[in-house]
C-alpha cells in the first residue's frame, strides 16, 4: 500500500528491458522473443494471481484476507 500511496501502478511495470523483445540468438527458444501484447497478457495474469485489480492495486477482499482492510 506504499506504493500505491505513492502512485505506483501498472504504468510503472509496464516496461521491460528492450534485450527482451529481442528474438534469443541461440537454444532451445532460438527466435522466441516477448511481444508487448504477451508481456501485458502476463502482467495481466499476475496481478490476477496476486489479488490484485488491472492497474496492480491490492482489491478490497485481497486486503481483507491479509488483514489489512483498514489501510485502503
Amino acid at each position: 500500500m506504499f506504493n500505491v500511496r505513492e502512485g505506483i501502478d501498472r504504468k510503472d511495470d509496464s516496461t521491460i528491458p528492450k534485450r527482451f523483445k529481442e528474438p534469443i540468438p541461440s537454444g532451445p527458444a532460438k527466435g522466441h522473443k516477448i511481444t508487448d501484447e504477451d508481456f501485458n497478457k502476463l502482467l495481466g495474469w499476475y496481478y490476477e494471481a496476486r489479488g490484485w485489480n488491472e492497474k496492480g492495486i491490492p482489491t478490497e477482499q485481497k486486503l481483507t484476507d491479509l488483514g489489512l482492510e483498514d489501510i485502503s
